[in-house]
């Protein structure tokens, strides 16, 4: 039956092409006379090919006689705007190339000069790729990249760069390499980009866990704007290799990326491991869906001093019955961290992320908090819609951890050169919290921060948290909280303007020394989603079961 399947899909794709293929050549071979231009031609310039509108649409690049060079000319006449001008010839997407066995390009060895992956092929990963030697991978809009082992994976080691840069109509799709319906969390590696950014430890350089080549693995320098490359509309599915414990392969990882990485409309779904990780540097993250990691979803070591915003975390509780070890549900929603030696990370850089307008959505059933915060971190929060975490918002596991106040302390929350690093809570929404419904943080008893008692501290520190909304289970949000074991399409995480999400009628949140890049409108509302707004979710997300 399956082979009947096959060899149905290379019949339609073959018509497809060639319907595709005559929209365009009803345009180019048009004659000049007796003779046809034919695509492939030598040519010095554009008249060679033919005069546009008179013979042929064709342009002169790098000698040869194309049908376009950029995906303007295959829209510009007004057919389908869906097609791509992908080596030469005018390409509309549609038929899955990872159907099609002649349409199938094994990846074995890495990447060591400038490469171009195309829609028009399924690339396989088949072990560990590494991009090397300062090399750039471009991967156009609508390409599939499918991980055939467990360790699979793809690498860009420091000093290269990956351009990965989709659409909403046509996302880059990294997934597993097994048939739909027999897909699974861990099914390979994932994808990480390692840079030359600062990172906090002994050294100015560490490995990446989880990669056995050392030289490859490293990332960290002096280089605070290196750029580790672009990520736009590109989804990571049923990723995350875990070798050992503490040594995974996260489902994206971006480890020692400058200021000039540039990350956005990033799905992970199904991962093994975490959703995505940040390993210092200064990178920034926005417009991120993070569903059903199977660990944290949102982890950070070792000095990240970036930047996230509009970022919906949706949690997954553990399947009953199933495999644990691919199937143990979500762990945090957010881990934060920074290094475990205290004389190391108060030398800095320490954690320190400027956090954003988040939506999480959690379990449903008690796991843990919504947020873990370690040793060596602080961060700065604003504007934060926290649901369905019957375990409460926080667990601070020590008093000094979140630099939420400096005396009496062990570290003092300062950075290299004596600045207070402390916390910055502003704008934090909380709904259905707790077995009750109205718990917002663990009991002391249960708790593990040395006595620094989470509660009281909210309760005596107004100072630090300037705006905190405590809503009920019996205040809805007028959300539809979605089912994160059951998503089989974009669930609307958009509240509508009646919401207590909006709250342009109060004192917003104050977006003190943002970065450039945050939409400073978005301190008018809580949560990733504007009230009443657009579901930015719609178009380029995924979210399969297997």
């Amino acid at each position: 039956m399956r082979n009947i399947i096959q060899v149905a899909y290379a019949v339609l794709y073959t018509i497809f092409v060639g319907v595709a293929q005559l929209s365009c050549s009803a345009i180019v071979d048009t004659e000049v006379g007796s003779d046809a231009i034919a695509s492939g031609t030598d040519c010095s310039v554009d008249a060679d090919c033919g005069t546009p509108g008179e013979a042929t649409n064709q342009r002169c690049f790098d000698g040869l006689c194309n049908e376009c060079v950029v995906d303007s000319d295959c829209t510009s006449l007004g057919e389908d705007p869906n097609r791509q001008c992908v080596r030469g010839s005018c390409f509309l997407p549609g038929i899955n190339p990872c159907l099609i066995d002649d349409n199938k390009e094994p990846i074995t060895e890495n990447i060591t000069t400038s490469t171009i992956w195309y829609p028009d092929t399924c690339y396989e990963l088949k072990d560990t790729i590494y991009v090397t030697n300062d090399s750039e991978l471009l991967i156009r809009p609508g390409t599939q990249v499918v991980g055939l082992a467990s360790n699979a994976s793809l690498i860009v080691t420091r000093g290269s760069t990956l351009r990965a840069e989709g659409s909403s109509e046509h996302p880059i799709v990294f997934t597993s390499g097994a048939p739909i319906g027999g897909r699974k969390p861990g099914d390979w590696g994932g994808v990480a980009l390692l840079g030359n950014a600062p990172i906090n430890g002994p050294t100015l350089e560490t490995s990446l866990e989880g990669l056995s080549d050392g030289d490859n693995a490293k990332y960290g320098g002096l280089d605070p704007d290196s750029s580790c490359g672009s990520l736009r509309y590109v989804r990571i599915e049923f990723a995350g290799f875990r070798l050992f414990n503490n040594q995974e392969l996260n489902s994206l990882t971006l480890a020692g990326c400058g200021r000039d990485t540039s990350v956005e409309y990033i799905q992970t779904h199904y991962g093994l491991d975490d959703g995505v990780e940040i390993f210092g540097g200064l990178v920034g993250i926005k417009w991120v869906v993070i569903s059903r990691a199977q660990d944290d979803s949102l982890d950070w070591d070792l000095g990240w001093r970036g930047w996230a915003q509009f970022v919906a975390i949706m949690q997954d509780e553990r399947l009953v019955g199933a495999d644990e070890s691919r199937y143990p549900g979500s762990d945090w929603a957010i881990e934060a961290n920074g290094y475990k030696e205290i004389e190391i990370y108060d030398e800095g850089p320490r954690s320190r992320p400027m956090l954003y307008n988040f939506t999480i959505v959690g379990p449903k059933v008690p796991r843990n908090p919504a947020l873990r915060l370690r040793d060596g971190t602080s961060l700065e929060m604003r504007n934060f819609l926290v649901m369905n975490q019957k375990e409460g918002l926080w667990d601070i596991e020590d008093e000094s951890a979140a630099c939420f106040q400096d005396e009496p302390n062990n570290a003092p929350c300062v950075d290299s050169e004596g600045e207070k690093e402390l916390a910055v809570i502003d704008g934090l929404l909380l709904h259905n919290m707790g077995d009750g419904g109205n718990t917002y943080v663990r009991s002391e008893e249960i708790d593990n921060d040395n006595g620094f008692d989470e509660a009281a501290y909210i309760i005596a520190n107004p100072q630090d948290i300037s705006r905190l909304f405590l809503v009920d289970v019996n205040s809805p949000l007028n959300i539809i909280q979605p089912d994160v074991t059951n998503l089989e399409s974009p669930p609307n995480l958009v509240p509508p303007l009646s919401s207590p999400t909006n709250i342009t009628n109060t004192n917003p949140p104050n977006y003190v020394d943002r970065p450039e890049q945050v939409d400073a409108s978005a301190n008018l509302y809580i949560g990733a989603f504007r009230p009443g707004g657009l579901n930015w979710m719609q178009g380029w997300t995924n979210f399969p079961a297997n």
